[in-house]
């Protein structure tokens, strides 16, 4: 069986990477498109070998897609920061694709829930240096945000680094959250408050629908959603806890295996 794999690029870099699937005579392609264009997606339904795709959503019920439910985590990462008594709370996002889209949905749900105003949105590129350098960027004035949800952990981790060489205290002066749940979030001092994706969960499912579609089931199609889980740390101004983190993450390290 053949079958092909890649991840994030440039547009133009994948859709050359599909046409050489398809010169391979590739049987299946499991993919994390890095940007969900619409030329990208015609691309990909014109392939006669099954495609399944994993983290990021074109958007519509017609390609087999399996993701975390970005609204409804970042939606409780916001939550968790408004209940610890802030109004004023900022958004740094990455660019214009469906995870960073759906995550600022869910940020502003929240606040909307809640009877709050969203501020604008900070767009960066991904990248813990789009993270260090936002920090300057957030709204100044004598009523600036108390709070920060970031839509990825790599970016926060820079904003952090960020407002240690700047000498704010985190949580103290700026309590920072975030989402996506890498190992290194509960490295930093304060450990970050994250929405943790189910990123074997999600796997699993592709994987099985990719194979079922290689064999004599019929081409899978439709959008499948798996909840995240809020991990609390310090970076909120929750009890924070380097062992209780490390052991979380060996528990599922250790149950994934």
């Amino acid at each position: 069986m053949r079958t092909a794999r890649s991840s994030g690029s440039p547009a133009a870099k994948r859709l050359g990477y599909l046409r050489a699937f398809l010169d391979r005579q590739v049987e299946g392609v499991l993919a994390i498109p890095s940007t969900t264009s619409p030329v990208l997606r015609a691309e990909y339904a014109k392939m006669p070998a099954p495609v399944v795709f994993a983290d990021r959503s074109f958007g519509d019920g017609n390609l087999p897609t399996v993701v975390a439910d970005a609204v409804d985590g970042a939606r409780e990462v916001v939550a968790h920061l408004i209940g610890h008594g802030h109004t004023r709370i900022a958004c740094l996002s990455g660019p214009d694709v469906s995870t960073s889209r759906d995550r600022v949905a869910g940020y502003e749900r929240a606040l909307a829930e809640a009877g709050l105003a969203a501020l604008p949105v900070l767009r960066r590129p991904f990248g813990g240096r789009a993270g260090y350098e936002a920090l300057e960027t957030l709204p100044a004035g004598p009523n600036p945000p108390t709070a920060l949800f970031v839509t990825s952990d790599l970016a926060a981790l820079g904003l952090l680094r960020a407002a240690t060489d700047r000498g704010l205290r985190v949580p103290d002066d700026l309590a920072v959250a975030s989402f996506d749940g890498i190992e290194y979030a509960a490295c930093t001092s304060p450990g970050l408050t994250t929405a943790e994706q189910p990123i074997f969960e999600m796997g699993k499912p592709a994987a099985g629908l990719l194979g079922g579609a290689l064999g004599d089931e019929p081409r899978p199609a439709g959008l499948r959603t798996l909840p995240t889980r809020l991990t609390i740390r310090g970076s909120c101004g929750c009890a924070d806890s380097f062992v209780r983190s490390s052991n979380t993450l060996l528990e599922r390290t250790t149950e994934a295996g």
